[in-house]
């Protein structure tokens, strides 16, 4: 059976489902996430979609077999990688700028388990939006960011297709990337930290023999 064409006018994506405008007119058709067929993308408003339809007694018509194109699901795919590739290049910069220094593993030790905690957290979130559970706030998200969790969020947003587009969100998602790594270059290039990072290395050496009988067993 030939394929009908049309364009998604409206959708839910935190709960998973929205309406079809038919290419040739007519009735709008409800979608649902299931619907769509091996597709690595979310939906989103405006996406043209290839799909058929069947009649749901009492309900109206109801989208099958829904393709999304495969430039939007190459273009999904190519922002994860974009992103891993971000994060990896930031994790290499942040060791090679503190290479001088006892706690420079720690330190990205740290980041990269709160770049872990904070990709899964995003994968939570989703995944209660699409159960209607509770949500993880906003503002959780955005402080573990600024921690220094943002190469996890960077991964997760496109990887979950969640809060890619949502404003005020996005942007402060920005905010708080930049913040993070304007505060952490101030940390080891200043001479103002100067003091702190002695602190932290003396701590980090006492840290690394106290570890050392551990390791070699």
């Amino acid at each position: 059976m030939a394929l009908q064409q049309g364009r998604l006018i409206k959708w839910d994506d935190a709960k998973g489902y929205g309406f079809i405008a038919p290419a040739d007119g007519g009735d709008a058709v409800f979608a649902h996430i299931s619907a769509f067929v091996a597709s690595r993308a979310r939906p989103a408003v405006g996406d043209k979609v290839r799909y058929s339809v069947r009649q749901e007694k009492g309900k109206g018509l109801r989208a099958e077999g829904v393709h999304l194109p495969l430039l939007l699901q190459d273009r999904i795919e190519g922002a994860v990688l974009v992103a891993m590739i971000t994060a990896t290049l930031f994790f290499s910069a942040v060791l090679w700028l503190s290479r001088e220094y006892v706690f420079s593993y720690f330190l990205v030790v740290a980041l990269v388990a709160l770049s872990v905690i904070t990709l899964l957290l995003y994968g939570w979130d989703k995944r209660s939006a699409v159960k209607d559970k509770q949500r993880v706030r906003e503002d959780t998200l955005h402080l573990l960011a600024l921690a220094g969790g943002w190469p996890g969020a960077l991964i997760a947003r496109p990887l979950f297709r969640h809060k890619t587009r949502k404003q005020p969100f996005a942007t402060l998602f920005g905010a708080t990337v930049v913040c993070s790594v304007a505060c952490l270059l101030f940390f080891l290039l200043s001479e103002q930290a100067v003091t702190l990072r002695n602190w932290l290395d003396i701590e980090a050496m006492q840290w690394r023999t106290l570890m050392q009988p551990v390791i070699a067993i």
